[in-house]
């Protein structure tokens, strides 16, 4: 009787202890960021389900069919929580491959709703976000703690490409990546475009019930220079009812201009232009040199569209080495829209010949049309 009792103490000291030591390591590993139980994980469900619906009461149909794709789409079992700062969290729920954003599309992005949790426990904020992968075309979920990198350490530790879109399925902003450091910044602005007569600088303001929209990205390079980039992506139109419209392209009127089966990709090609001439002295000529990329289709009037257009270099060819001319950039700008992409130059030419004044160069724009680039 003793030596059955004696080993039932023992055997439950055994269990105490493997439990005890079990918790402590436990406890020791790492966490990417609050613990979250069953019940918490439903409560945390039903708050984002929750929020998503309560975004209908002011939603158009075509938002209507965005949060219903989203909701529908959303893999909570992989929720997790990671700190954004001392009095909010950041909820970050993959989205599955059955929602189709039509931003990045075809790139096969990691999508993510990503909210912001107050101390209240109450959501006041949310962003789909999506990352395409740079150097990892195989990744399918994003590193722990991503987020909380991005608004905390202001970079990732991944190669790769972060934007932001609304709940209406529209891109906001994105930023590129590259060796942990920010390599390009793109902000969507609102800006006036002449449809018969396309205008590239972003202006802020609207013509009547339409709305431009352009993507301004600059491009920071590792020599300390940047590029700012100004692309079209389309256009908005409200009627009396606040009904929206989406036109990708007004003076063709067939969508985005991609896609087809009579499309042709073409090679780069570089194009040279003269800036400026100094005329009074004959002494320079100043050349600016772009490289630009196209796609051919024979079902446009213009023959194709452009898809990028890159800024190379100015050159200042001196013909009077002695007046000692130099030159000082103040800014360049490119930009696309269909078939026609513009380059604008300014800046000074400089000159260490005191009879001689120096030559200020206000924005000089050199426009191309896509017949005029592949004939």
């Amino acid at each position: 009787m003793k030596t059955n009792l004696l080993f039932t103490f023992f055997a439950k000291m055994i269990i105490c202890l493997s439990v005890f030591f079990l918790n402590s390591c436990k406890k020791e590993l790492p966490q990417d960021g609050p613990v979250i139980n069953r019940d918490e994980l439903q409560q945390t469900r039903a708050a984002v389900s929750k929020w998503l619906d309560n975004q209908k009461t002011t939603a158009n149909s075509h938002k209507m069919i965005v949060l219903e794709n989203v909701k529908e789409n959303l893999a909570f079992e992989e929720l997790r929580i990671e700190k954004l700062n001392d009095s909010e969290n950041l909820i970050i729920v993959p989205i599955q491959k059955g929602f189709k954003s039509e931003v990045n599309k075809g790139k096969n992005p990691i999508n993510n709703l990503l909210l912001i949790e107050n101390s209240a426990g109450k959501i006041r904020k949310g962003n789909i976000v999506e990352f395409i992968p740079k150097s990892n075309p195989g990744l399918t979920s994003l590193p722990p703690n991503t987020f909380h990198k991005y608004y905390n350490e202001g970079g990732i530790d991944i190669d790769g490409r972060l934007a932001f879109l609304n709940l209406n399925d529209k891109l906001l902003y994105q930023m590129d990546y590259a060796d942990g450091k920010l390599a390009s910044y793109g902000e969507k602005q609102q800006g006036r475009k002449d449809h018969d007569n396309p205008g590239m600088e972003p202006v802020e303001s609207t013509q009547g019930t339409y709305t431009d929209w352009y993507l301004v990205t600059t491009y920071y390079y590792t020599d300390g220079s940047t590029e700012i980039v100004t692309e079209y992506l389309y256009t908005t139109y409200f009627d009396d009812n606040y009904f929206e419209t989406i036109f990708y392209e007004l003076q063709y009127g067939d969508g985005l201009l991609t896609g087809g089966t009579d499309e042709e990709t073409m090679l780069p090609v570089q194009k040279m232009w003269n800036v400026e001439t100094d005329i009074h002295n004959f002494g320079w000529l100043l050349i600016s040199t772009e490289e630009i990329k196209g796609t051919k289709k024979a079902t446009l009037p213009a023959g194709g569209y452009f898809t990028n257009i890159k800024h190379l270099n100015e050159n200042l060819l001196i013909w009077k080495p002695a007046d000692g001319y130099g030159w000082q950039k103040s800014g360049v700008t490119v930009a696309f829209s269909g078939s026609t992409a513009q380059s604008i130059v300014s800046g000074v030419v400089t000159t260490t010949n005191q009879n001689i004044l120096a030559s200020v160069i206000p924005p000089t724009t050199q426009t191309y049309t896509f017949s005029d680039v592949y004939p």
